[in-house]
């Protein structure tokens, strides 16, 4: 097969394909509070499960709900701040990638939480996994830092959903699992 002058024209021109890292970083800033959402709702299923098979403490949702309505303000400044460099489009694709690989880390943290302290796991394994995946997000779309690694932080995780779903199931069956005690009233 012949060399393609298009190929040749993208090679020396350097022409970007696809989003940039600032407009990327921006889209999951903006598709935060969407994936925050997803996993509060995620939680409440599992704290609904581990209540019919056990007496643990109740699950305080307050520090959650201010995260992600401090997400919401955060993602409406990005996307006033980088309304023209395309971000709110990256936020399209970010909803999905970005909120599977977020639900699957929580739901691994979450699973090792549960196992050495259950009663805070709910109230607060969100927690490192946000700060985890947001404050970089913040420092790229700022342009503080390179985001050459975007993939293993935002991307991989989750798997474009494939990894999301196994680790979710996981989850779901640690949370029906019996434990010692009667079920909560």
């Amino acid at each position: 097969m012949p060399f393609s002058p298009f190929v040749a024209a993208v090679i020396l021109t350097g022409i970007q394909c696809g989003p940039s890292d600032q407009e990327i970083a921006g889209g999951v800033l903006i598709a935060a509070p969407v994936a925050l959402a997803l996993g509060w709702l995620f939680f409440r299923s599992l704290a609904a499960a581990v209540r019919r098979h056990s007496t643990e403490p109740a699950w305080d949702q307050r520090p959650v709900r201010a995260a992600i309505a401090a997400s919401a303000i955060v993602a409406v400044a990005t996307a006033i701040a980088l309304s023209k460099t395309g971000a709110g489009k990256a936020a399209v694709p970010a909803l999905w990638v970005y909120s599977a690989s977020y639900l699957a880390i929580l739901a691994v943290v979450w699973l090792a939480w549960a196992r050495f302290d259950p009663g805070r796991a709910f109230t607060w394994a969100w927690l490192p996994v946000t700060v985890l995946q947001l404050v970089p997000a913040a420092l790229v779309a700022a342009n503080v830092m390179p985001a050459d690694w975007v993939g293993v932080l935002w991307i991989w995780p989750g798997y474009f959903g494939l990894v999301t779903l196994v680790v979710v199931a996981v989850a779901w069956m640690e949370a029906r699992r019996p434990r010692g005690g009667p079920p909560a009233p």
